[in-house]
């Protein structure tokens, strides 16, 4: 699992503009949302220049293509 304090997530704003994404734990009736808890492990961030926002899910070890 990754230790999202290791990363800096951004998305753009613009031609040569990115704003970065920070993370966000809502405490309002949308963060008791089931989309917002997707996984254990799941970390929503938030745009601090906008109102955009992303969840990142570790995915299932079932799903993925390991040799």
């Amino acid at each position: 699992m990754y230790d999202y304090r290791d990363f800096k997530l951004m998305h753009r704003h613009g031609p040569d503009d990115w704003a970065e994404l920070r993370p966000h734990n809502p405490h309002d009736a949308a963060s008791y949302d089931p989309e917002r808890t997707w996984g254990e492990g799941a970390q929503l961030f938030k745009c601090t220049r906008c109102d955009e926002e992303v969840v990142v899910v570790p995915t299932d070890p079932q799903d993925r293509d390991i040799p």
